[in-house]
Formats: C-alpha cells, structure tokens, sequence
C-alpha cells in the first residue's frame, strides 16, 4: 500500500499505509473544507506539518535508539570480556563484533550530525495546490 491514497478524498476520508507517530495506530487522511488532516483511530489529531514534523520526530528518536543499542552492545561485550565471561563467544568473533557495533553506532551518528527534519514554512490548505 502506497504512504498515501492516489487522490485526496474531498470531505470525506481514507485509509493511508501510514502508522501514527504517537501510537503506531492506523492513520486516516481527511479532508474537510479545503483542509486535509490526519488522525488515528485513537484520536491522534495533526495537521500536515505537524504529522510531518512528528514522523521526523519518530525517525530521530528510532536512529539515536539505535545509536544506544550499538554501544551498549559494545559495551556489554567487552565488560564480559574483561570480567573474564565471555567464555560463549570466540575472542576474535566478539572483537570483532564489538568493532562493527561501534563502526555502526559512529556511522549513525553522522548520519544524525548531517541529516535535519524537514520544517514548515506556513499554514497550508488543499486549495493551494
């Protein structure tokens, strides 16, 4: 399923392939006297911007989950290393694990450091395309 329908339902709704940033619940696009918004089947209400800038939201939030996640790891493996407990694991299969995390974790990083949210410019309405 397309993110969105082909053409914009007028005064009425349609289901779109897009989850809400709030819940992750189904969300509907909407028009209604010239002006499209979103909402789930919760309640979530945005408008275009704000559906925009909260989806940027999740994304940041998901990259630096995973920025966390790599180092942890990292972390992890090379404490139950030094503690002597990594017995489960290959010594050069975990080094070399706990190199690839970081490598991922630094690569994510940048990514954050040269990616920015897209940001509204004004109001906007279905009548100004």
């Amino acid at each position: 399923m397309d993110a969105l329908p082909d053409d914009l339902p007028q005064n009425t709704e349609a289901f779109t392939g897009l989850t809400c940033p709030d819940c992750s619940g189904n969300i509907i696009v909407c028009s209604r006297h010239g002006h499209a918004y979103f909402v789930c089947r919760v309640g979530h209400f945005y408008s275009i911007s704000e559906f925009v800038v909260a989806t940027e939201d999740v994304v940041e939030r998901a990259m630096w989950t995973a920025v966390l996640a790599y180092e942890q790891l990292a972390d992890l493996l090379t404490g139950l290393a030094r503690l002597g407990l990594a017995g489960a694991f290959e010594d050069e299969a975990r080094a070399a694990r706990v190199g690839a995390a970081l490598g991922h974790a630094r690569h994510l990083r940048e990514i954050l450091d040269r990616d920015g949210p897209l940001h509204p410019v004004a109001a906007y309405s279905v009548d100004d395309q």
